[in-house]
């Protein structure tokens, strides 16, 4: 059986030629078959060969020479560990280094450990990287301990989401059947994130070679229930068993990635080197050509060139997370804001913005409108560009309005400095708005009713509009103009604006009020002592008195416009004979008329006209005769009803 032999300062092979040319095959074949790969450790760090001569710990750790992270030592520090149980006698036949034959850049073999007691109980090794590199400068690196190797620090700070890995990915050797390693991620504060099953190294025969284990973090059976594959990865461990007559390698440690991000960028011609803006001149540019370089500590370094579409832009696609970007193009005479080479965020979008030639900036004269109307460019012209790459650029504008003091009717009221930016240069136009000499009326009644004992001055009074700010002044008189019965009112509104500019308008206010009036029915009385029984129905109040005459008063409701009275009377036999229902009954009304009213009587059904005075009635003990004259009840007389 081929063996590795291992000393205390060395680890060499003395394995035949066969088998080491197939590892380094093997090696080859998995270098160029292999897919996008994220770098643990490619093993260009020499650990020197720790051993165990008694039971316990053996330690080590080593440095990448910048003592930082790299692109083949993730985290810049290795550590390595050798425990083994208490009353094992172990000799010198337990050893553990990374060992790299000279000549060659790294060391084939990975991280080798070796029991060559065959009586020996099993030993366990560790292999960790966590980016605890303030280690770094102590002096002991590289040289054995016999304290563990220290687990507080997880800085490798690598983000799986950031890099697309969808695997762990690592090659072993092994000679003796059992020997298993199992793999384990920790968070940045040392908590556990996933952790593989022990996986089994395959034994290779009489020249074992190096066998691919690849772990993918969506199958279920490598991975312990609860591991989890989001977030950042702190620190990554490798432990196997290592029983006695065994010989053991690891390898090529790294993530599989699938990456998936892109980094795109627009390429146009910038009239105004502010940025792109649509329709003010600037153009998309098609044909440019931008090239992608990729670098950094973690990613492989390369190139790649794209040519920009129809619309200016180009994407770069499929690209590893992790890396630096940087995106530039050649021959361009660019904006100084816009350097020719340009750092980008996976995911991101760089600019790369060509200096336009400018044209010929051409204003609108300056104009003079009225109030009220449209001082847009639409109305009062706009600026154009002509000429140069920047041509038909649409300018920009900003206005500066002031209000200067109008002295007169027609003056001028508004002043518009219009300040057209474009081509390079600024052009003012001026546009100034004038009075329109005049003050328009709206939303008013010449004749207007309002309710009894209402202010005059409440009536709905006229709008006045005006191109600067109208004042109005109220006056009120009394005024025989109304065209409604009533207390009239003449109320003025004169309105009277900032450039002197006056409008004015009457308006008649008539209130209509209700009146209360006293009606009087007159009866001659042959038997004061046994009064007659007169009853009225009316909307108000009856009274009756027992006089010289029969006196029945009416309180009753008069407007300006109409009465109407409605009675009847009751009476006896003898008041039938002094009050015949041919009869006339003359009233006496008391209080305030209009010009014409009238009273509607269930008993005469007609219209008796009333006038305006009181002084019709004469009293029984003042006639010659005891009774009033009976008199026909002739034809009714609507037209003694005036219209409302």
């Amino acid at each position: 059986m081929a063996r590795l032999t291992v000393t205390a300062s060395t680890m060499t092979t003395t394995t035949t030629a066969t088998w080491l040319s197939l590892v380094l095959v093997l090696v080859f074949v998995v270098s160029v078959s292999a897919q996008q790969t994220y770098t643990l450790d490619v093993f260009d760090v020499p650990q020197t060969t720790i051993s165990l001569r008694t039971a316990g710990v053996a330690s080590i750790f080593n440095c990448s020479p910048s003592k930082t992270s790299t692109p083949t030592l993730a985290g810049g520090i290795r550590k390595l560990q050798l425990s083994a149980p208490a009353g094992t006698n172990t000799g010198n036949s337990v050893q553990l280094g990374v060992f790299i034959p000279n000549g060659q850049p790294t060391a084939p073999n990975g991280v080798q450990s070796a029991n060559n007691n065959l009586k020996s109980p099993t030993f366990q090794v560790l292999y960790r990287l966590d980016g605890d590199t303030a280690l770094c400068s102590l002096s002991s690196l590289n040289s054995q301990s016999q304290n563990p190797i220290l687990r507080d620090v997880n800085n490798l700070n690598i983000n799986l989401q950031t890099i697309g890995a969808y695997a762990f990915h690592f090659n072993a050797l092994g000679d003796v059947v059992p020997n298993q390693v199992t793999v384990t991620m920790y968070s940045p504060t040392g908590v556990w994130m996933a952790q593989s099953n022990p996986i089994t190294v395959v034994e290779t025969g009489q020249n074992p070679t190096f066998s691919l284990f690849t772990l993918n973090f969506s199958d279920s059976t490598k991975w312990t229930s609860g591991s989890r594959f989001t977030g950042t990865v702190g620190a990554i461990e490798l432990s196997w068993p290592e029983p006695a007559n065994l010989q053991f390698a690891i390898n090529q440690v790294q993530f599989l990635i699938a990456p998936t991000g892109s980094i795109g960028a627009t390429v146009f011609v910038d009239c105004g080197c502010d940025g792109y803006h649509a329709g003010s001149g600037d153009r998309l540019e098609a044909g440019v050509v931008v090239k992608l370089s990729i670098g950094g500590t973690r990613c492989t370094s390369s190139t790649q060139s794209q040519m920009t579409s129809s619309t200016g832009t180009m994407v770069f696609s499929n690209l590893p997370g992790g890396c630096t970007y940087t995106l530039s193009v050649s021959g361009l005479n660019l904006c100084s804001n816009s350097p020719s080479s340009q750092a980008a965020q996976l995911g991101g979008s760089v600019n790369f913005a060509i200096q336009g030639t400018p044209g010929q900036l051409s204003i609108p004269p300056s104009t003079t409108v009225l109030c009220g109307s449209d001082t847009s460019p639409t109305a009062t012209g706009a600026a154009t560009i002509a000429g140069g790459t920047c041509a038909g650029a649409t300018p920009s504008f900003t206005d500066m309005v002031t209000f200067p003091r109008c002295t007169a009717p027609g003056g001028t009221i508004q002043v518009i400095s219009r300040a057209w930016s474009g081509a390079g240069s600024i052009q003012t136009q001026t546009i100034t708005v004038a009075d329109r000499k005049e003050i328009s009326v709206s939303s008013w009644q010449q004749n207007v009713v309002i309710p009894c004992d209402a202010s005059p001055t409440s009536a709905p009074s006229p709008t006045f509009t005006s191109c600067t700010a109208v004042g109005v002044a109220v006056s009120t008189q009394a005024s025989n103009n109304c065209t409604l019965a009533g207390p009239c009112t003449a109320v003025t509104y004169k309105a009277t604006d900032q450039c002197g500019n006056t409008a004015s308008r009457t308006q008649y206010v008539v209130e209509d009020c209700a009146s209360i009036v006293n009606c009087r029915f007159i009866c001659d009385d042959d038997d004061p002592a046994n009064p007659p029984t007169c009853s009225i129905s009316v909307q108000g109040s009856l009274i009756i008195t027992h006089s010289r005459y029969l006196s029945l008063t009416i309180s009753c409701e008069l407007s300006y416009s109409r009465l109407v009275v409605e009675y009847s009377i009751k009476h006896s036999t003898s008041v039938d004979e002094l009050v015949p229902r041919d009869s006339r009954i003359r009233v006496e009304v008391e209080g305030q008329l209009g010009n014409r009213t009238a009273m509607q009587s269930n008993v005469v059904r007609r219209l008796v006209r009333l006038e305006r005075q009181c002084n019709l009635v004469e009293s029984a003990w003042q006639s010659s005769h005891r009774r009033h004259p009976v008199e026909s009840l002739g034809s009714m007389r609507a037209q003694d009803h005036p219209a409302p």
